[in-house]
């Protein structure tokens, strides 16, 4: 099974559990992976009741520097009965409700869940009434004790590394406290770090000193966007879902990415996660409990990539700049998992697919299943198509007489006005005389006669034109979509015996506890013709029957299903009509048996009149 994320792709074998929706044709549908993802992480039964905290429950949400999953509902009112129930954000109404939550003891326990929860029934399938419960609103208790419980886990997790140098209470202090805060993003070009846990909360720290961005200012223009603008999702962030995924190949691993294709070099950050993990002690089971990482600068690591590869580590019969990364006859990358540049000795290639850059050598790769191919389609697409752009057909059209004479017609109205326009038959009737005059020559300074002025006047008005330029529109239809993707698999040899040197022009290592590579390609050996370049971007799928609709199509070859027993009615009896008539063979065009036999009499008696005479 595939998992897809934006041009990206794993497989891995998962648990799937479905049941019908009752009344529907409809099936829901869950998928767990099987290994460690069946499990999830219980908070302790001592902190069920929160007073293990022995301290207010706002105190784990002081400082900003974090937020929780926007479309989460911890704790909600259920309409509004005169309390403040506006709140501009998810994290005021979170701690509105901790408010509440504190100076109830333990009776928020009472309060109702979601009306979607089943506790929220009676043995007779109705709602529970609101009034037995003492507040008009709803919580997620489940929910929100891990929420409560993970902020707890998390308080202070940044500062204690910047200060704490007990290595037993923090190993994160053992780095961060040697360094200054200024030193350590000079160093290592870290701008911030960040913990992200399964309740959906968030917390991050900064380690620019600059300051803050769109996260908490009005005046976004001229500003690159904060981490937490574009990452407040928690386990849905794509850096979230790889670094628990890729825990299966090495739990140890930090799983590094870069934006598809980012123009902006300079600004490029590098994005590296891990995922955290409880083991059970009765089962040894898994469950993933959050993910941590950092952002830095992609200059520091295309600094650190140069130094490395541009020297030599052999104290004998090494060159720099012969057999290093230096020399102009060797071309390294550092890819990724899925084939996307990490870095290479030309910045403009971050985050590029490889395969777009060195399309035969990527193929190699795929032959040799150091990466592996995985086609992926898309039965739900959407393509965008042109307004003025016809629909293709196959079929072809039929003139009948009348039509090709309007065509006839028209083609000689329209050379009849052309030679009009094209001859000069104004002298004809014209009395005016040619009169011949001595004009001197043209001088170069006439050209100072045009102003500044008229030539911002022509800008002006170039510029109101562009009003009138006409858009190429587009309009979305459904269609279905292709893909190949590609992920790193975990055979790559360490040395391969090759009969020349351009039988297999590259080398790759491993970079340890990453999902990284390191390739080396021989830019001596000619590029192969058999294959081009290519790219991750999805196609839309031509289908070649007779009639080669999408509808059409899904009409005749439906993917294969197993309906439920349901009572909804799904078929009608007139549904033939939609073969027959809509989907019929129109672009096939054949001849009947009495137009054969005319055309044969015809020419056969043709022949014979010519014969005779």
């Amino acid at each position: 099974m595939s998992e897809i994320f934006p041009r990206r792709a794993t497989t891995a074998e998962r648990h799937y559990y479905y049941s019908i929706v009752e009344g529907t044709p409809f099936t829901v549908v869950v998928a767990l992976q099987e290994k460690h993802f069946g499990y999830r992480v219980k908070i302790p039964e001592r902190f069920q009741t929160l007073n293990a905290t022995r301290t207010t429950l706002l105190d784990f949400f002081k400082d900003d520097e974090w937020r929780i999953h926007p479309d989460w509902l911890y704790c909600r009112y259920a309409y509004d009965d005169g309390d403040n129930t506006s709140f501009k954000t998810p994290e005021d109404e979170l701690k509105h409700f901790l408010k509440r939550i504190s100076k109830t003891d333990n009776s928020w326990n009472k309060w109702p869940p979601p009306r979607f929860y089943s506790e929220s029934y009676d043995s007779n399938g109705s709602i529970l009434p609101e009034e037995k419960f003492d507040c008009k609103c709803y919580c997620d208790k489940e929910l929100m004790l891990s929420l409560i419980y993970d902020a707890n886990m998390t308080k202070g997790i940044f500062t204690e590394a910047k200060n704490d140098t007990d290595k037993k209470k923090n190993p994160a202090a053992v780095l961060m406290s040697l360094l200054p805060r200024t030193e350590f993003e000079k160093r290592f070009g870290v701008t911030l770090a960040f913990v992200a846990t399964h309740s959906g909360l968030t917390r991050w720290m900064d380690y620019e000193d600059k300051p803050k961005t769109s996260y908490n200012s009005d005046n976004h223009e001229n500003q690159q966007p904060h981490f937490i603008d574009e990452n407040v999702y928690s386990i849905e962030e794509v850096w979230y879902r790889r670094a628990v995924e890729y825990n299966m190949v090495n739990d140890e691993s930090y799983v590094y990415s870069v934006p598809f294709e980012n123009e902006n070099i300079k600004s490029t950050l590098v994005t590296a996660s891990q995922a955290v993990f409880v083991t059970s002690k009765e089962n040894k089971k898994k469950g993933a409990a959050a993910v941590v990482g950092y952002q830095f600068r992609h200059s520091a690591l295309q600094e650190l990539f140069s130094n490395i590869t541009k020297q030599c580590y052999s104290e004998t019969g090494c060159t720099p700049a012969k057999d290093t990364c230096q020399s102009l006859e060797r071309d390294c990358y550092i890819l990724d998992n899925n084939g996307y540049i990490i870095a290479s000795e030309n910045p403009m290639d971050t985050g590029k697919f490889f395969g777009k850059v060195k399309g035969p050598i990527m193929n190699m790769m795929v032959e040799e299943k150091i990466y592996k191919k995985i086609t992926i389609f898309d039965y739900q697409g959407v393509c965008f198509k042109r307004e003025n752009e016809d629909d293709s057909n196959s079929s072809s059209f039929l003139y009948t007489p009348i039509q090709h004479m309007k065509q006839l017609i028209g083609w000689l109205i329209g050379r009849v006005l052309w030679l009009a326009a094209h001859s000069n038959f104004q002298w004809m009737v014209s009395q005016a005389q040619a009169i011949f005059e001595d004009v001197p020559d043209y001088q170069e300074d006439e050209e100072s006669n045009y102003s500044s002025d008229t030539i911002s006047t022509f800008k002006i008005e170039g510029e109101k034109a562009l009003k009138y330029v006409k858009i190429n529109r587009t309009r979305p239809k459904s269609c279905d979509r292709v893909v190949d993707l590609f992920t790193l698999t975990s055979k790559i040899p360490e040395k391969v015996e090759r009969k020349s040197m351009c039988a297999r022009p590259y080398e790759l290592r491993k970079i340890m506890n990453t999902n990284l590579i390191l390739l080396v390609v021989n830019g001596r050996c000619p590029e192969s013709s058999k294959s081009e370049n290519f790219d991750t971007l999805p196609e839309e799928v031509m289908y070649d029957e007779f009639n080669n609709s999408l509808g059409c199509h899904k009409a005749f070859y439906s993917l294969p299903r197993r309906r439920p027993k349901t009572a909804c009615i799904r078929t009608h009896p007139d549904e033939h009509e939609i073969y027959d008539k809509m989907c019929g063979s129109s672009t096939i065009i054949t001849i009947t048996p009495i137009t054969l036999s005319i055309i044969f009499f015809s020419t056969f008696n043709l022949i014979r009149f010519f014969v005779i005479f």
